[in-house]
């Protein structure tokens, strides 16, 4: 490099043509999609979010220099960018200082997440000892959180909320500073490694409770059932789960997911506010036991009980709870798997998402009333092509041959001998000879007294 003294400007020179010409030639882009070559000629292969990210900008700066196939180009590429930028290199005597660092430069630049801030605060408060064991902790802590797809700081927050000892709500965006003010209630100060285990063992409550992969059965079908009710986005209830997870009463812990979905069931049905949910939650967190926190919420789902019924007698696929597909099948699936099961059939509740919405009078967005539950039921993907928009006199010969007995059910009487007569009593319509506005609020109403013994209503 040549510094020109007046003007302040690098101007780069060459002598052998040959290798910036090599440098042009070399796929490096096969290399950067699988490591991260250090310093020192290591290549560490990439895996976490970070090095992926690092890997991502590199690809994108080496695209747009091959672009320019050109030496003189090439050349002219890099001055620009020593011209305009300016690179700072930062030595600190040890690892606690850089930390310090890290963080009074980051509080000057864009926000970090929380987990990453609490890295460099455990770094801070640990014995230098220590520090390989938390380096090696914490990797650990980032993979598992980046192969299941987890939000960090979601995780930090709902970690601190099941904590009965954290009484009051605490934001997404607050989580770092709450955690600082409390470093001596977490143990951070005077015992690091303590505090990561604690944090550890509830990440690994959270990845079995979301793969629903627990230590019951019972437990994974309730907790399979809750999550095709609120989806991938809602998360408050973790609060609780994650409160009485640890404790060995299975069976009670059980109940007390089955009322939490029954509880959610009726906020979605409601339109309520995410934050009245986190407040119940919050209440149900400082009970003693998760049968304490069963009852107390059992009496909370009763409040709510002639509210939900009297909704439910006009639901349709435009109420504010309900405007997604997964939360109509959801529906759906429940009242389906509810009959089914009457005549013990051997399908899963998560088969039912492999069907398709079907409306029995053909749909139309400005008739609200093809758009009630009433009107809807889950068909075979087959036999939804086969059924199409047909006048409903062509669909009963389709709905016949479906296996899901509710379904059926709209054209032909099902079961035999006294499985026919519970059905009977749970339907409460016989199959229908018309299709028609009676037909659908006949049968929203059948759909509501199965809903009132499935969400104990």
């Amino acid at each position: 490099l040549n510094i020109k003294e007046k003007e302040y400007k690098v101007r780069i020179d060459y002598l052998n043509r040959n290798i910036i010409e090599e440098i042009l030639a070399y796929d490096y882009l096969s290399v950067a999609r699988k490591y991260i070559i250090t310093e020192e000629g290591e290549k560490i292969r990439i895996e976490s979010e970070s090095h992926k990210r690092i890997a991502k900008a590199f690809m994108r700066i080496w695209d747009r220099v091959k672009e320019l196939n050109d030496v003189e180009l090439f050349l002219l590429f890099f001055q620009v960018i020593l011209n305009n930028i300016v690179f700072v290199e930062i030595q600190s005597p040890n690892l606690v200082q850089s930390m310090y660092m890290y963080e009074t430069i980051n509080a000057r630049g864009k926000g970090l997440e929380s987990i990453e801030l609490l890295k460099n605060l455990i770094f801070i408060k640990s014995r230098e000892e220590d520090h390989k064991i938390i380096a090696d902790r914490w990797k650990n802590i980032k993979k598992k959180i980046e192969q299941n797809k987890i939000k960090p700081d979601r995780f930090l927050r709902y970690y601190l909320l099941s904590k009965p000892e954290f009484k009051k709500e605490i934001k997404e965006k607050e989580v770092y500073g709450f955690i600082v003010r409390m470093t001596s209630k977490l143990k951070i100060d005077s015992n690091p490694l303590f505090f990561l285990d604690d944090l550890e063992e509830y990440l690994d409550y959270v990845i079995q409770i979301q793969n629903c992969s627990t230590r019951s059965d019972d437990l994974n079908k309730a907790l399979e059932s809750l999550k095709y009710l609120v989806g991938s986005a809602a998360q408050q209830h973790y609060i609780v789960l994650l409160r009485y997870y640890s404790e060995h009463d299975t069976a009670n812990y059980v109940n007390l997911v089955r009322e939490i979905e029954n509880y959610l069931f009726r906020m979605i049905v409601l339109a309520t506010q995410a934050n009245k949910w986190i407040n119940d939650f919050l209440i149900l967190k400082s009970c003693s036991t998760s049968y304490a926190a069963y009852k107390k919420l059992k009496t909370i789902n009763r409040s709510y009980n002639s509210q939900v019924i009297a909704e439910l007698e006009t639901l349709d696929t435009l109420d504010k709870g309900f405007r997604q597909t997964y939360r109509q099948k959801y529906f759906l699936a429940k009242l389906s798997y509810y009959i089914d099961d009457l005549c013990d059939s051997s399908r899963s509740f998560k088969d039912y998402f492999d069907f398709e919405i079907e409306h029995i009078m053909p749909r139309d967005v400005n008739d609200e009333k093809t758009m009630k539950f009433g009107n809807l039921c889950l068909l075979e993907s087959q036999l939804n092509k086969t059924a199409s928009n047909k006048e409903f006199s062509k669909k009963k010969k389709v709905y016949s041959k479906s296996s899901l007995l509710l379904t059926k059910s709209l054209v032909v009487e099902i079961g035999t001998g006294q499985a026919k007569k519970i059905i009977e009593d749970k339907l409460k319509i016989k199959p229908f000879k018309k299709w028609d506005y009676e037909s659908i609020q006949a049968r929203q109403s059948s759909l509501v007294a199965m809903a009132k013994e499935i969400w104990d209503l």
